[in-house]
């Protein structure tokens, strides 16, 4: 699974897929989602969704995703700042990833809630050369 992010994060970047949804949508402010809706157990496939907040409907030829966003209680971690100098923001946001999985879920009374959704959020504080920062938000439940 990592290596497909690995392959979107190439493909949105090279196209400037980004550019191309503020360019179409508007927004009033900076933010970017990545929702990454659950993983089909049967096939191991998953629906990957890149949006951007905005009240303008995108013009033909621009597809919209229909989902629905269960609701859920939600972790949130704020990456620390990075730079984008030699990938330091992709290995900050991987080395968090590592911590919520690795450090913060066994010791935290918390599991995964499952068949919910994982989002991660990049406004303007993304878009510093240095001192980049973005948030993860981690669907959980209270273990049992």
């Amino acid at each position: 699974m990592f290596l497909q992010f690995l392959v979107f994060w190439s493909h949105f970047d090279i196209t400037g897929l980004e550019a191309k949804l503020f360019e179409l949508v508007q927004p009033k402010e900076h933010g970017e989602y990545f929702v990454c809706f659950p993983v089909g157990m049967e096939t191991g496939s998953f629906t990957y969704v890149a949006a951007v907040k905005g009240d303008k409907q995108p013009p033909g030829g621009v597809s919209l995703f229909q989902g629905e966003v269960p609701e859920a209680m939600y972790a949130v971690f704020t990456t620390p700042p990075a730079d984008y100098a030699d990938q330091g923001f992709v290995q900050t946001v991987a080395g968090t990833w590592r911590y919520i999985l690795e450090d913060w879920f066994p010791r935290s009374g918390y599991e995964y809630a499952p068949d919910k959704v994982e989002v991660e959020f990049y406004d303007e504080r993304c878009h510093e050369q240095t001192g980049a920062v973005m948030e993860i938000y981690i669907p959980v439940m209270k273990q049992v």
